[in-house]
């Protein structure tokens, strides 16, 4: 079943009904050309051995197709070593529904019911629920029933996953691919059902019969409803590129904090603080479950859970997580996979931070830098006595500026800070408003704090770090996180290289597989210039600026790249000389 032509065939002989496509062995670009005709546009390019996305890629139209070929064979050959492909009609408006099935070597096999996965990003899933909810129950039977002839049509033995691609406007549903193990999303089902999943996989490998059938399954039916959210270390505003860095703080729901299949809040996860996230496996470094009587009751818990799980080190996709969660339309059932495209407005586009905010990152800042430097002093040093970390004056209150960026939406701010005292402030996030009242900002502990903020007592975590020439706060508060970013000055000693205007720099580490442009090459602003591998997955990076491209020598195929690193230089000088040359000629 890994193999997903040869299953396709497989399940068509079986009664399971197969999406219309090309599933052949000539794999000559002459041949997916012609059969892509007779297949429709638009369809999909993906990969015979793939998964998780991984080589697949949508032909809007004959135009679009030779570029998804080959890129669908590079990323197939790079994730699995089998660049073989498939063709297969695009569905419009579908929806990723997938039934879990459990079969043994003696002959029983049922199905554990069945889970939503449409809500995704490039092909892979960011929020499953089980059941699939919004279907009628004659639905629930079939797609059930259609698994476990799946199963028993390839003689399958342990758990498996089906996965089918189900037409919102029909409710068709069509056979997409066999998981042949267990899935990321196995703890919703194992919610709804009360089963172990994993001990029964065991009991089925050791030779057992089934200990549960399939009438005792749907006498017991589906108990409540479950979620899943899968939190990845990615940049959701950079069209969700993967991340990578040191785990600086991980924290999770006080109840997840000990391990229980059965509860109803569950965090697995594969990091703690300390860790280093890397480029060379999934983006996935945890699944944050909840279990309720039903699906409002489940989503609410969702939403809880993410507000109370905090991670800093690296980007993540936690706040856009919790803006899903929360979102009408996904409470609304409007499910399909093209949820996040069409709600990419309110999803995805940045939004200002709130004033309130401003002032407690810039008076933490404050606070913070002032504690360092009152232990730096302390330690003695040359300029020990021009280093005071307090804010006391006579006379006059001080009032000093802070520039910083709000990483989320690139938004500059230019704060002014007042010091009332030791413990009060003053802050104007921007000339036209009044300024906002902090009182009684106080450090707990070296990261939890506490305020009086505009009459409204506040209290929340923090943290301050250094990382590619930057200096960052993550703020906490009232179950959000925020990050604001500035610039370490290049005299400073804790100073990094940082890239200057014109420079286009490596937005994660990765390889470079291609580069489409030369040195001295006039390129427009949007054009693409480098090609990167991370995780598997291609990113083609593009100029910001229009130029000439400069300093592309020591850059070539293969080459290791670190996030942050610069790979070339856009010269406006240059191109202006190039453009000059031109005309005199």
């Amino acid at each position: 079943m890994g193999d997903k032509a040869a299953s396709k065939h497989i399940m068509s002989a079986a009664g399971v009904p197969v999406v219309p496509g090309y599933h052949g062995s000539q794999q000559d670009d002459e041949t997916l050309t012609h059969e892509a005709a007779g297949v429709g546009f638009p369809l999909l390019v993906k990969a015979v051995a793939g998964g998780g996305g991984k080589g697949m890629k949508l032909a809007g139209s004959k135009e679009e197709l030779a570029h998804a070929i080959a890129s669908a064979r590079r990323e197939a050959a790079a994730a699995v070593g089998d660049d073989r492909l498939l063709l297969e009609r695009f569905i419009t408006r579908p929806r990723h529904v997938e039934v879990q099935v459990m079969a043994d070597s003696h002959g029983s096999a049922v199905y554990l019911f069945d889970r939503d996965c449409s809500v995704q990003r490039r092909h892979q899933k960011i929020i499953e629920e089980a059941p699939a909810p919004g279907l009628p129950l004659s639905f629930h039977t079939e797609i059930g029933e259609a698994a476990v002839r799946a199963a028993r049509a390839v003689g399958y033995v342990s758990a498996g996953t089906v996965e089918f691609i189900v037409d919102v406007d029909t409710q068709e549903f069509f056979f997409m691919e066999m998981n042949t193990r267990l899935q990321v999303e196995h703890p919703v089902t194992e919610a709804i059902t009360g089963v172990d999943l994993v001990e029964l996989q065991l009991r089925v490998a050791a030779g057992e019969h089934l200990p549960i059938d399939q009438e005792t399954l749907l006498t017991r039916g589906p108990q409540g409803h479950s979620f899943e959210a899968r939190l990845y270390a990615e940049n959701t505003r950079r069209n969700f590129l993967p991340g990578a860095g040191k785990v600086l703080r991980w924290r999770v729901p006080e109840s997840a904090r000990t391990f229980d299949h059965t509860a109803s809040i569950r965090v697995d996860s594969g990091v703690s603080e300390g860790d280093n996230v890397g480029v060379n496996y999934d983006p996935m470094i945890a699944k944050i479950v909840t279990h309720a009587a039903d699906r409002t009751s489940a989503l609410q818990l969702l939403q809880k859970a993410l507000a109370e799980t905090q991670v800093a080190g690296f980007p993540t996709n936690l706040s856009f997580l919790q803006d899903l969660s929360a979102h009408p339309a996904f409470e609304a059932l409007d499910l399909d996979t093209g949820f996040i495209e069409r709600h990419r407005k309110t999803l995805l586009e940045p939004q200002s931070v709130q004033p309130h905010v401003a002032a407690l990152a810039a008076a933490l800042w404050s606070k913070l830098t002032a504690a360092h430097t009152s232990s730096s002093t302390r330690q003695g040093g040359a300029f020990a006595a021009w280093q005071p970390g307090d804010s006391k004056r006579l006379w006059y209150k001080l009032t000093k500026p802070l520039s910083v960026k709000y990483a989320d939406a690139d938004q500059a701010l230019d704060l002014q800070i007042t010091y009332v005292s030791n413990t009060d402030y003053q802050v104007q996030t921007d000339s036209s408003s009044q300024p906002v009242s902090l009182q009684h900002l106080t450090l707990q502990s070296p990261d939890t704090w506490s305020a009086e903020v505009d009459g409204q007592q506040l209290r929340g975590n923090v943290l301050m770090h250094i990382h590619a020439g930057k200096q960052i706060l993550t703020l906490w508060i009232e179950g959000r996180s925020y990050e604001f970013r500035k610039a370490i000055p290049v005299w400073s000693k804790d100073a990094h290289a940082t890239a200057a205007h014109g420079q286009l720099t490596s937005p994660m580490p990765g390889k470079v597989i291609k580069v489409l442009v030369q040195e001295g090459q006039a390129v427009e602003k949007g054009q693409g210039l480098v090609v990167i591998e991370a995780m598997k997955m291609e990113h083609t990076l593009t100029a910001h600026v229009s130029g000439v491209v400069e300093g592309l020598s020591g850059l070539h195929v293969g080459t290791q790249v670190e996030d942050g690193q610069v790979l070339l230089r856009i010269g406006e000088a240059a191109k202006k000389a190039h453009a000059a040359a031109a005309a005199a000629g």
